[in-house]
């Protein structure tokens, strides 16, 4: 059964959330940020009789799903509800999108879920550099485009601009800037928060200050600030060329993720160069 999330729901909702993994994380926080928005986002809840098995949601074009581990929902069900909601492309664990993509003319591309591993302590900086909050977003997006090739052909400034001031706004999201004599040289942050974890995303650096340690500084900061709030550090990344440098960083592979396209017209809307999820 799929039901609509409404205010009588949402209680089973953010019961849920700590058992829906990193997708989870993603749903439960754009809910959070837009429940007193209608028709920016919809949330609906995946039942087993009474029992929530996951959660999907749409905004814009794509959605994302989020099942609990073991469950089992009606993948039939699903494989008819997805395209009919007006869903274009899914993202998602692969083991929730392998049984879609056996139902569903689609095409899927594979990436990794990495965590922070929870065994080390929280990093240290390796760079006393200027690392300030982002107090301008208009200085973030450049530095989004100018280190991750293809960014500003994927990612509308504007949607980028709205949602993000929402989320900052809201306290469902911080960015972190790192300066140089003044000059905004790298970025990352902590982009959806909900159930005690965290994602982080939008790492970039200029291309002429990389290789100086500025991206393993913002890393460990951000990653060390996820861990004084109590939340469990998650990323999602989409290069198999970066998975060492975030090893390096702490994080360890949690399994595979993935988007699945639903619409032969929205196979060029890939992944951003470093899988970031916004």
């Amino acid at each position: 059964m799929i039901r609509l999330v409404t205010p009588s729901l949402e209680g089973r909702l953010f019961t849920a959330a700590p058992f829906l993994g990193p997708f989870g994380i993603k749903i439960c926080s754009l809910y959070e940020t837009y429940r007193q928005e209608p028709g920016v986002l919809d949330v609906w809840l995946l039942l087993d009789g009474q029992a929530i098995c996951g959660a999907v949601s749409r905004m814009e074009s794509g959605g994302t799903i989020a099942l609990i581990p073991g469950s089992q929902p009606d993948f039939d069900e699903l494989a008819a509800f997805l395209p009919a909601a007006g869903l274009h492309w899914l993202d998602g664990m692969q083991e929730t999108l392998s049984p879609l993509a056996s139902r569903i003319p689609s095409r899927m591309q594979l990436a990794a879920h990495m965590q922070y591993d929870p065994a080390l302590p929280p990093p240290d900086c390796p760079f006393a550099g200027q690392i300030f909050p982002a107090d301008r977003l208009s200085e973030v997006y450049p530095l989004l485009c100018a280190g991750q090739p293809g960014f500003a052909r994927q990612v509308r400034y504007d949607s980028w601009l709205t949602e993000t001031s929402h989320k900052l706004r809201h306290g469902q999201a911080e960015i972190w800037v790192l300066k140089v004599d003044s000059v905004s040289v790298s970025t990352v942050g902590i982009y959806f928060k909900a159930a005690g974890q965290a994602l982080l995303a939008g790492l970039a650096t200029l291309p002429a200050y990389r290789g100086r340690g500025y991206g393993q500084a913002m890393m460990a900061y951000a990653t060390g600030q996820a861990l004084r709030e109590g939340l469990h550090p998650h990323l999602l990344t989409a290069d198999a060329q970066i998975l060492p440098f975030h090893a390096q960083c702490g994080y360890r592979p949690q399994g595979d993720w993935g988007r699945l396209f639903l619409c032969e017209s929205k196979e060029q809307e890939g992944f951003s160069d470093d899988g970031t999820i916004f």
